[in-house]
């Protein structure tokens, strides 16, 4: 019975999919009417429904005025007028909001006839041999006949408006059902259907990542069935015996109202065949023979956007992935372009991104968390409590260089793996958005993602002219924990102060290791009378002999004026060369033997709303 998109969006996207001349040549003969049709009879049912709801409020009100200027008693017959208003206003609101298709013809430039069309395809009518005891259930198990229509319908072409405006999350529907009946007409809108959902989509992740798109709709060969990707390496000399990706069809596979495992899992598989090959062999083979050289990834996410919205399906990923539906690998982030786009719209930082990407679907979140809508998730992330403390054995065993695991650690991951049923945590977003779309005259601030400002003033920095590691570093820290930020900040504070007395360069090396891989973090100082490039030198060999002794996958320096100014960066991400060099290197600077000091503070400090369910899934976008 609510809506499930934001005003605004569902008009953004229903005009990019419908407001088009080769669009309009399908829906007239489909339908009878044009998109800008079902616009001008929607905003008319607005207009009509505001005059009568007008006139009857003007109608009381001047007579009740009248009297009060008078001092007097209202007579007999602006009593009767009276009543005759303040009933269908107050008590009937079925009077004032029912209509015919001629009441609508002064309020929009559209003929009498294309009018009735839009209202048929948006109406339900009464069916007396239906039981009304059978609709009032099929209603409470979610057989909704009014999810779709919007307006009753009587035998007289006589309407009745519900709670919502005509084709609210219903509009693609309606068209999409009319379309299928001839194929022709279908293959055509589909054509479009798919250039349009993949231009928003790209859209939508480069708004979020505030970079410009670095290769879309890729034809690319990838290995038949059996064959294993490393054959398609850059020296591969016979291409022939593959096979162009089927990822490469715009995905053609996304059909809307298959089977979700269908949707699903075309949309997985293409991603997963394109992570692998990426991964692999760090490059793809274009169908036009060239080359495509992926070297420089280190970290691949991946997105499956659906038009429709797929509710706990997509929402409770451990959910798909205990059924066997994505298969073998990882997970992708599963979401709907309407959420894709809100979210898109929200985040500030383009690591907030990838720190969510992340948390979504290699993380305990998606065995633990359920849901029913994504946006939740997303505040709840943005607020700090998107977090499941991962096995710290399973972190040790995958990073032996990381200090040992603590009694407290395996407590604190018993503690946190626990279903945890997510309610309602979006009355911020909607009240911006509700201001954003004008439904609201209320200023309200656009939620901003929780993180200390330690952690902010360096991930800003480092995003400022997209400094070495302003990406993956970024999103590094805003996923540590919130102490942990609060920990290097001070860190980092000292090491200045004590520059600033002793006129000497001081450095700090601080370690998380997880899940998403061991990244280590560095400062140096340089005095004030010192040299920034022999300091840098220092840092670098520093660096490295840390990151190899610990087998770091990335690691991060800082160069600090002694008033604790960034004036260098140096990033580092390829694998750890190892070896005896760095061993004797390390002993030289005097390192501390690996497994010494204690583990850093993880990320779930940060979730301070730990079991947090929300409020009942009750209301409407």
């Amino acid at each position: 019975m609510r809506g499930m998109q934001y005003e605004s969006l569902e008009r953004r996207l229903d005009s990019a999919f419908f407001d088009r001349a080769d669009i309009d040549e399908l829906l007239l003969p489909a339908l009878g009417f044009r998109y800008s049709d079902f616009i001008a009879v929607r905003d008319a049912i607005r207009d009509q429904y505001s005059e009568v709801f007008l006139d009857l409020r003007d109608t009381t009100g001047d007579i009740a005025a009248s009297a009060m200027h008078d001092n007097r008693e209202l007579s007999p017959q602006e009593s009767d007028e009276f009543r005759a208003a303040i009933v269908p206003m107050m008590f009937l609101p079925g009077a004032r909001a029912s209509f015919t298709a001629a009441d609508l013809v002064r309020h929009c430039d559209v003929d009498l006839e294309t009018i009735a069309a839009v209202l048929r395809s948006v109406s339900a009518s009464f069916d007396d041999a239906r039981d009304p005891v059978d609709d009032v259930m099929a209603l409470l198990r979610g057989a909704n006949d009014l999810e779709r229509t919007c307006l009753l319908r009587d035998d007289d072409d006589c309407y009745l408006m519900t709670a919502r405006q005509i084709g609210s999350d219903s509009l693609r529907y309606i068209i999409e059902n009319a379309l299928k009946a001839d194929p022709r007409s279908w293959r055509k809108y589909d054509r479009v259907r798919n250039e349009v959902s993949e231009a928003l989509a790209v859209e939508a992740v480069a708004t979020a990542l505030q970079t410009a798109p670095f290769a879309t709709n890729l034809k690319y060969v990838s290995p038949k069935a059996g064959v294993d990707a490393t054959c398609l390496n850059s020296s591969c000399a016979d291409r022939n015996a593959r096979a162009v990706a089927d990822a490469a069809q715009r995905g053609d596979h996304v059909r809307l109202r298959r089977e979700i495992d269908d949707i699903l899992g075309a949309g997985v598989g293409q991603t997963r065949r394109l992570e692998s090959l990426i991964k692999a062999n760090g490059g793809l083979w274009l169908s036009k023979g060239e080359w495509l050289d992926l070297r420089h990834i280190r970290e691949a996410r991946s997105v499956v956007v659906a038009l429709d919205d797929l509710g706990p399906l997509s929402v409770s990923l451990g959910d798909l992935q205990e059924a066997g539906l994505p298969g073998e690998g990882g997970l992708p982030w599963i979401t709907s372009l309407h959420d894709l786009e809100v979210i898109s719209r929200v985040l500030d930082r383009p690591a907030e991104f990838l720190s969510y990407l992340r948390r979504r679907t290699d993380s305990g979140v998606a065995t633990y968390f359920r849901g029913t809508d994504e946006l939740d998730m997303f505040m709840l992330f943005i607020g700090g409590g998107l977090y499941v403390e991962p096995d710290p054995d399973e972190v040790r065993l995958a990073h032996p260089t990381a200090p040992p695991v603590s009694r407290r650690e395996r407590k604190a991951h018993a503690a946190d793996s626990l279903t945890t049923r997510v309610g309602t945590f979006t009355d911020p977003l909607d009240a911006w958005m509700y201001w954003q779309d004008g439904v609201s005259d209320v200023e309200v601030p656009k939620p901003r993602f929780t993180t200390h400002p330690d952690a902010a003033v360096i991930v800003d920095f480092l995003a400022d002219g997209r400094k070495p590691g302003w990406f993956r570093s970024g999103a590094d820290l805003l996923s540590s924990a919130g102490t942990a930020q609060k920990g290097f900040g001070k860190a980092l504070r000292e090491i200045a102060r004590r520059t600033r007395s002793d006129g000497c360069s001081h450095s700090v090396c601080q370690g998380y290791a997880g899940m998403w891989g061991y990244p280590t973090f560095f400062a140096v100082t340089v005095p004030s009378n010192g040299s920034r490039e022999v300091e840098r030198s220092k840092l670098a060999v520093y660096m490295n002999a840390k990151r190899n002794q610990l087998n770091s996958d990335r690691s991060l320096g800082l160069l600090l004026s002694d008033q604790r100014d960034i004036i260098g960066v140096v990033y580092m991400n390829s694998a750890p060369a190892g070896g005896s060099q760095w061993e004797a290197i390390g002993a030289a600077i005097g390192l501390a033997p690996v497994g010494h000091g204690s583990r850093p503070i993880p990320p779930s400090a940060t979730r301070a709303t730990r079991r947090l369910r929300g409020q009942s899934k009750s209301r409407a976008r």
